[in-house]
């Protein structure tokens, strides 16, 4: 088994990932509830991984049946993005961490309950991933592609829960440079947002 600990209690995994134990500490509901939701990303992520897909820190939106994924950390404008796609209309997976597989072929960005703010949504489903994203603040805007060594660094620093999945499991570490294959990366380069 695999387990995943927070201050709030912990998740224990089978290998197998049919069963999931969870134990909660006492305390704040609130703080219970957050830490129960941080547990099963956690836990889904690990089993992601294991096919070569994750959790990404990333701001996910679908345009016309696609995703489109801005990769980054705190502070990189994926909250900002997301926010502007919703005041479009636009769906918005989540603008902190979307669920991908590679299992398919190609890249997919999954329907997912871990959501940080309350947007449109799509709703359960699976969007082909049409581009990941890389923001860089700039004072003009643009779009230049990525490079492979740059991109796989990114998806790396940025995949949620991965320690776990790299001790437990071999070739769990293969999960950035599956999801870095499986899409077309740009740099994005906007002006910060006030």
């Amino acid at each position: 088994s695999v387990v995943f600990r927070r201050d709030e209690g912990e998740l224990v995994q089978d290998v197998q990932g049919a069963r999931a134990f969870v134990r909660l500490a006492q305390g704040d509901p609130g703080r219970r509830f957050w830490g129960l939701v941080n547990l099963a990303c956690a836990a889904v992520g690990w089993r992601l991984q294991q096919t070569g897909g994750g959790v990404v820190h990333a701001a996910g939106v679908v345009i016309e049946g696609r995703a489109f994924l801005l990769v980054g950390a705190s502070g990189s404008g994926k909250t900002t993005w997301a926010r502007t796609a919703a005041e479009a209309g636009l769906p918005v997976l989540s603008d902190d961490c979307v669920l991908v597989e590679t299992a398919s072929g190609g890249l997919t960005a999954l329907g997912s309950p871990f959501r940080s703010k309350e947007y449109p949504a799509p709703g359960p489903g699976r969007w082909p991933v049409a581009a990941l994203l890389l923001p860089r603040w700039d004072a003009a805007p643009s779009l230049a592609p990525a490079n492979r060594l740059m991109l796989e660094a990114r998806i790396a620093a940025n995949l949620l829960y991965s320690a776990p999945a790299w001790e437990e499991h071999t070739g769990a570490e293969g999960s950035a440079a599956a999801i870095a294959a499986g899409a077309p990366a740009h740099v994005l380069s906007f002006a910060p947002d006030a």
